[in-house]
C-alpha cells in the first residue's frame, strides 16, 4: 500500500486519534504497537476500555507495545509487559490494491491467562508475524488484550459500580475496543471494513466464540476461523466459562488474598496494589496445567448471556460464515509429563462424563496402566476440542451461513513435534508461514503452509476457502458430516470420530433447554 512517506522505508498514516508511522520490511507496511484504547492504569484498572486520547504529530509505531503482565514462561519470550498493554499491530503489503483488501484480525491464545501479539519461541522467532499473510492479500491485525486477574476479574463491588451490575469481563471488552477500532480506522491501510475475519486459536478462538454470541458484537466482523477452541471444557483445564456469582467468589478470594477486604474502600485498595503483588496474590503459574485462580469469560446476562454452547445450539449466534478445526493430538501438549494410573483415569472419566462414563470408558479403554496417557489424550481431544467444533459447523450450517470443518494431523519435524506429534497449536507456524528450518522444516512443510495460509485468505475475502488450484474442501452440511484433513493428502473425511463427538453432545448439552 502506497502510504504518504516521511523518510526512506517509513510513512505516516492518519487515523482518529492522530498519524501512526510505521517502516517497511520484506515488501509488507507494519504498523506495530498501535494503541488502541487508554492505558487500563489506575482507577482504568477493572474498567471497561475507554477512548486513547489524541496525539499530536507521528506517532512512531515501529516496535510491540507491552503485553498484558503475566507468570514467566521459560519456553517463550514476551519482550516488555506492564498493564498499558491495550496495543494491536497492523500489516499490509506494499503496493497499489485494486480494491479494499479483506482483513484478519487474530486473537491469541494462552488459557486467558497469558500469551502477547509479541510472543517469540526459543530461537527468538516471532509466532504471530502477519508478513506472511499480508503478502498474499489481506491485511492483517493481532490484537493484545487484558489477562488473568486484570483481564478477568470479577468481584461483586465492581458488579455494583458497573452501570449494567456486572463484571470480569474486560478482556472481552478489550477486545471489541480492538473491533470498533479496525472498523473506524482499518481503511485508511487499504482494508475493507465490510470484510472482516476473526481468526485465533485455544483461548483466541474461545473468545471469537463468546463475540460470535455476544449482543455487543454484532456487525463488527463477517467471519471467524476458530482454531482448536475449547467451548464447552470444564475438565483437566480451566473452565470456558464460568457463572458470575463463581467468578465473583473468586474475586472475594482475591481480595481476601491481598488483605484488602479488611479495607474501608476494598476497591480502591485492590486497585493501589501492584502488579506484581497480584499475580502472588492469585497464585498464578504458567505451564501446561496452569495453576492458582482461575480467571477467564464470564456468563454475566450483558456481554455474554448464556453459556455459548447454549446459545449456539438455539441459533443465537450471528450471522457469520465459520471455520472450525482441531488437531489430531491436541491434548499430547496438556498431558506431558503427567503420570496417572488406571483408578486416576477411571475417575477423572467419571466426573467428566458423568452418567455416561461407561461409554466413555468403551470408545477410550485404557487397556494398560502404560496406555492410560494415550487413551486420556485421544479422549480428551476428541470430547474437548474435536467434537466442539463439529457442533459449531453444525450450528453455523442450520443457520444457512458456510461452515468449513477441519483437522490439522501433520507431524511438524521439530522436536516438540517428535515427542507430541499434531498437538495443541501446531498448526499455527503453517497458519502464519513462519517455519524456521532450523527447527527442522522442509519443503512439504512450506507446501502445507502455503495451502493453509491460501485457504485461511480465501475464506476472509468471500466466504469460501475454495480459491484456485486447492485441494477441495467441501462445506459442512450435518448429513454429509465431512471434514478436511489438513496434512500431506488433503483427504476429505466424512463422520469423523461420529460417536465421540455425539457423546460429548450428551455430556455437554444435557441440561441444555433448546
Amino acid at each position: 500500500m502506497d502510504f504518504g512517506e516521511t523518510a526512506p522505508c517509513r510513512c505516516a498514516v492518519p487515523i482518529d486519534a492522530g498519524q501512526v508511522e510505521g517502516r517497511l520490511e520484506g515488501g509488507v507496511w507494519e504498523f506495530l504497537g498501535i494503541p488502541y484504547a487508554a492505558p487500563p492504569t489506575g482507577g482504568l484498572r477493572w474498567r471497561p476500555p475507554r477512548p486513547v486520547p489524541p496525539w499530536e504529530g507521528v506517532r512512531p509505531c515501529k516496535q510491540f507495545g507491552d503485553a498484558c503482565p503475566q507468570p514467566e514462561a521459560p519456553w517463550y519470550g514476551l519482550g516488555g509487559s506492564g498493564e498499558d498493554c491495550l496495543y494491536l499491530n497492523v500489516w499490509v503489503a506494499a503496493g497499489e490494491a485494486e480494491e479494499p483488501l479483506p482483513v484478519m484480525v487474530w486473537i491469541h491464545g494462552g488459557a486467558f491467562l497469558a500469551g502477547s501479539t509479541s510472543l517469540r519461541l526459543d530461537r527468538g522467532l516471532p509466532l504471530y508475524n502477519g508478513r506472511g499473510l499480508a503478502r498474499r492479500g489481506t491485511v492483517v491485525v493481532t490484537v493484545n488484550y487484558r489477562l488473568g486477574p486484570f483481564g478477568f476479574l470479577a468481584h461483586p463491588l465492581l458488579s455494583s459500580e458497573s452501570p449494567e451490575g456486572v463484571s470480569g469481563n474486560y478482556g472481552l471488552l478489550d477486545q471489541l475496543a480492538a473491533l470498533r477500532w479496525v472498523r473506524r480506522n482499518i481503511a485508511s491501510f487499504g482494508g475493507d471494513a465490510s470484510r472482516v475475519t476473526l481468526f485465533g486459536e485455544s483461548a483466541g478462538a474461545a473468545s471469537i466464540l463468546d463475540l460470535m454470541v455476544s449482543p455487543l458484537a454484532g456487525g463488527l466482523f463477517h467471519r471467524a476461523i476458530a482454531e482448536s477452541a475449547p467451548l464447552w471444557i470444564r475438565h483437566l483445564l480451566p473452565p470456558a466459562s464460568r457463572p458470575l456469582s463463581s467468578a465473583e467468589e473468586v474475586g472475594g478470594e482475591l481480595a481476601r488474598a491481598l488483605g484488602s477486604d479488611a479495607s474501608a474502600d476494598v476497591l480502591a485498595d485492590m486497585r493501589m496494589r501492584g502488579e506484581e503483588e497480584i499475580m502472588k496474590a492469585a497464585r498464578l503459574e504458567i505451564g501446561l496445567l496452569p495453576g492458582g485462580m482461575d480467571f477467564g469469560p464470564v456468563i454475566d446476562g450483558w456481554l455474554l448471556p448464556d453459556r455459548p454452547e447454549a446459545l449456539f445450539a438455539r441459533g443465537r449466534q450471528h450471522d457469520v460464515d465459520l471455520v472450525a478445526g482441531s488437531n489430531r493430538d491436541e491434548a499430547n501438549f496438556f498431558l506431558a509429563g503427567l503420570d496417572c494410573s488406571r483408578r486416576d483415569y477411571e475417575r477423572f472419566v467419571r466426573g467428566m462424563a458423568g452418567e455416561e462414563v461407561r461409554e466413555a470408558l468403551r470408545l477410550f479403554p485404557p487397556l494398560t496402566d502404560g496406555g492410560v496417557k494415550a487413551a486420556l489424550s485421544e479422549m480428551v481431544t476428541a470430547l474437548e476440542f474435536a467434537a466442539p467444533c463439529r457442533f459449531l459447523d453444525r450450528c453455523v450450517s442450520a443457520k444457512g451461513r458456510r461452515a468449513y470443518l477441519y483437522r490439522f494431523v501433520r507431524v511438524p519435524p521439530t522436536e516438540q513435534g517428535r515427542e507430541l506429534c499434531a498437538c495443541h497449536g501446531s498448526e499455527i507456524p503453517y497458519v502464519f508461514g513462519e517455519l524456521d528450518p532450523r527447527e527442522g522444516y522442509g519443503d512439504a512443510d512450506r507446501e502445507l503452509s502455503s495451502t493453509i495460509m491460501d485457504y485461511w485468505i480465501d475464506f476472509a475475502r468471500g466466504g469460501d476457502p475454495n480459491g484456485a488450484g486447492l485441494p477441495q474442501w467441501p462445506e459442512y452440511g450435518a448429513e454429509s458430516d465431512l471434514s478436511l484433513e489438513l496434512g500431506g493428502d488433503f483427504a476429505i473425511v466424512s463422520g469423523l470420530q461420529r460417536e465421540a463427538c455425539e457423546l460429548a453432545e450428551r455430556i455437554h448439552l444435557r441440561d441444555i433447554v433448546r
